[in-house]
């Protein structure tokens, strides 16, 4: 049953934001809905987009303006972009935000390598609000040992009952790197606050290296399960299958 509904954020074609994608919903403790998402003047090039914020103080009728909370730091002395955040309630009326960083070191290069499948390096950064998303600290890179390879974000951190954290992110490979691909969905888990993310496990990992499961979407269940989904392709027919699951 659909009770409500209406429109967040909607940009004319020339604007600034005409390009909107990757919506991430939160509620905080004050019962403000907040939602994240990205906002670029078209899908491509990944230069100027930004990862927005917007919230609503009245159960969805009206929404404040997005703005782009995050300024992107430079990783040893690359700039880059923040493509998207995902924001996380946490148990003390805290939000944690999980904020995708891109390199645009070269902003003529496209994300994705078309001829080596390799991507732009992509790191994941962590920032704290105390004032409902009003302000931010500054955002800190998350430690995600051991990937020293492009770790895109794949949607907002999940918190369990005892405060234990998991972080979804992707395994890719560097830019100009020719060697085969291996896809990799992987799920890290902190138990300091995200400080330090020492334990993860591998959701999934094709040995034949013919689907990839990758655009994971992790949701915690009420029994206590995680239950993630995969947009998933066939490598070798070239072509998308039905939508696959795990827990």
């Amino acid at each position: 049953k659909i009770e409500d509904q209406g429109t967040i954020f909607f940009d004319s074609a020339n604007g600034p934001w005409a390009s909107t994608t990757f919506p991430l919903p939160c509620v905080s403790r004050s019962g403000r809905w907040l939602c994240a998402f990205r906002g670029a003047p078209r899908k491509v090039p990944s230069a100027a987009q930004s990862a927005l914020l917007t919230w609503s103080d009245d159960g969805g009728a009206t929404w404040r303006e997005p703005f782009a909370p995050f300024t992107p730091p430079a990783i040893d002395g690359r700039p880059g972009s923040f493509r998207f955040a995902g924001l996380t309630r946490l148990h003390e009326g805290r939000l944690l935000a999980a904020i995708n960083w891109v390199d645009q070191s070269q902003p003529e290069r496209p994300y994705f390598n078309e001829d080596t499948e390799g991507l732009l390096d992509t790191r994941v950064f962590l920032s704290i609000s105390d004032d409902d998303g009003a302000t931010w600290s500054t955002p800190e890179l998350a430690a995600l040992s051991p990937f020293d390879v492009p770790t895109p974000l794949t949607g907002a951190v999940v918190r369990f009952p005892d405060d234990e954290l998991a972080c979804q992110i992707e395994l890719n490979k560097h830019y100009d790197d020719t060697t085969p691909w291996h896809h990799a969905s992987v799920v890290l888990f902190s138990t300091d606050g995200g400080k330090t993310w020492p334990r993860h496990s591998v959701v999934t990992q094709d040995p034949s290296n013919r689907v990839f499961y990758w655009d994971q979407r992790l949701s915690l269940l009420p029994d206590g399960r995680l239950m993630d989904v995969f947009w998933t392709y066939d490598r070798e027919a070239a072509d998308y299958l039905n939508i696959h699951s795990c827990y």
